[in-house]
């Protein structure tokens, strides 16, 4: 069957001498893998590698027979980024939001209101230089998508408990965070983007926060784990 839907790519890994694997969180399907035959041949196709760089935003036709990869038959940029793919801090938070997605995510994800999420991450990511508190909004938004958000319930001197996903009075025989990150999170519980530009926080803060968050996600999901390219923000991130 012949469909169109706008997408946002995810990842691509290499498939032979010339082809391409990319996954890609479609509007209309949830998540999808394609087989790009023969992309990285030279010459003058329809597709192009450039167009399947993470995050970037398609408007697709493919053909969908609903098992294994699907094809797509043409694409087009849905929009131009102006920095996100030649700004070395924003290319390593895309890469780090999308690796976390790959993990995150099974194939029959779908929901219209997290593809509007992705699509709002990337264009806020593309057009904003302060960018320090990006990736735990994503985190905690991402959260919320898959049923796992923490829940709101801070109160002064309050601990995070990561396995019940509540804040708790002391610590218990669970993993918590410490009283400090844990009023770290909770600043950020129910923040957009926008709003936490103000939040008032060190890069320390941030990177423990950070990592918690993905701690977070390795208990409750199966099989997530911390996406290698974390190491790399530890220089980046501010």
């Amino acid at each position: 069957m012949e469909v169109k839907t706008k997408g946002v790519v995810l990842t691509q890994i290499k498939y032979g001498d010339t082809s391409l694997i990319v996954r890609i969180y479609t509007e209309q399907y949830g998540l999808q893998s394609y087989l790009l035959r023969g992309i990285l041949k030279s010459g003058k196709g329809k597709l192009k590698a450039a167009y399947f760089l993470p995050l970037t935003q398609l408007d697709l036709t493919a053909v969908h027979r609903g098992k294994g990869l699907e094809r797509i038959v043409d694409v087009r940029r849905d929009k131009n980024y102006s920095s996100l793919h030649t700004d070395i801090a924003k290319s390593s938070l895309s890469l780090l939001l999308v690796e976390t997605l790959q993990n995150a995510l099974k194939e029959d994800f779908k929901d219209l209101d997290f593809y509007r999420f992705l699509v709002h991450a990337a264009d806020w990511l593309d057009a904003n230089d302060r960018l320090g508190h990006f990736n735990i909004v994503f985190l905690l938004g991402l959260s919320r998508f898959l049923g796992i958000e923490p829940q709101n319930n801070y109160s002064e001197g309050s601990v995070f408990d990561l396995n019940e996903g509540v804040f708790i009075a002391t610590e218990n025989l669970n993993s918590c965070l410490s009283i400090s990150t844990s009023f770290c999170l909770n600043q950020y519980l129910g923040i957009d983007f926008d709003g936490s530009l103000a939040i008032q926080s060190n890069k320390a803060q941030r990177m423990e926060l950070m990592q918690s968050l993905l701690n977070y996600l390795e208990i409750h999901l199966e099989n997530f784990y911390t996406p290698k390219s974390f190491a790399v923000l530890k220089d980046l991130y501010a």
